[in-house]
């Protein structure tokens, strides 16, 4: 008679494998094709790199107006109002900005793929 639970019993005794390290290791090749790890480094290095710098940079100057609007205004309110919004969204555009670019390379590591603006003494590889 097959049991009902059989599968949630197999299920079970795998998480047991697994938290007490007895599982099988299976032999998995995590090995990217060549021609890939070249075309993706040269897509982050020379596209997706640069067009981050850039934004980055616009999302900097756009604080640094905020900056200058929130000295050049500070006897008035909605001046500085206006400069306070400017540096909020300059900053979030930098951290978004920094995020994506550190979202990007831990998806090239975790391929395996190094570009060449990647710093050699990073822990991770």
């Amino acid at each position: 008679m097959i049991s009902l639970f059989q599968g949630v019993q197999s299920s079970s005794a795998k998480v047991a494998h697994a938290l007490d390290g007895s599982f099988p290791d299976f032999p998995m090749d995590n090995t990217v094709p060549p021609a890939t790890v070249e075309f993706m480094t040269k897509v982050s290095d020379n596209i997706i790199n640069p067009i981050i710098g850039v934004i980055f940079a616009l999302a900097l100057v756009y604080f640094l107006y905020g900056l200058l609007t929130f000295i050049l205004n500070a006897g008035d309110e909605s001046g500085r109002a206006a400069g306070k919004q400017h540096m909020v969204w300059g900053t979030i555009g930098m951290v978004v900005m920094v995020s994506v670019f550190a979202i990007i390379q831990m998806v090239l590591l975790t391929f395996g793929i190094t570009g060449s603006d990647l710093p050699a003494d990073l822990p991770l590889q």
